[in-house]
């Protein structure tokens, strides 16, 4: 999930392209909505910092919450903290952008690979 709409379509682009099921959401409150929803599944979360509704942060933590499963912080605002929020919040890490789309896919299947064990 991106605020950016062209991200957001490129990344999951990339993603279904390596073979991966994506669902994507445009706004923090569509994203807990698919968090609650028990026929959608999750196995992993790309969630932007700064969503037009909300925070990134309080989307991965209902997603630690209610699904447990790793989540990854994108942000373009790399400030002071947010590596030690993004942790609390229950992120593996934090992308930066700009990132190289390589990079999130093997990112994505490094940790489902990890998560399978």
């Amino acid at each position: 999930m991106d605020d950016e709409a062209l991200i957001c379509w490129a990344v999951a682009e990339g993603l279904i392209a390596a073979g991966y099921d994506v669902v994507t959401a445009a706004a923090a409150g569509q994203a807990l909505g698919l968090i609650d929803e028990p026929t959608v599944r999750i196995d992993m979360a790309l969630v932007d910092l700064r969503l037009p509704d909300g925070s990134g942060l309080t989307v991965l933590e209902r997603l630690r919450e209610r699904r447990g499963v790793p989540g990854v912080l994108m942000t373009a605002y790399a400030a002071p903290g947010i590596a030690r929020d993004a942790e609390a919040a229950g992120a593996l890490c934090v992308v930066v952008k700009p990132f190289d789309l390589g990079d999130i896919i093997r990112l994505v299947g490094n940790t489902l690979r990890d998560d399978a064990r």
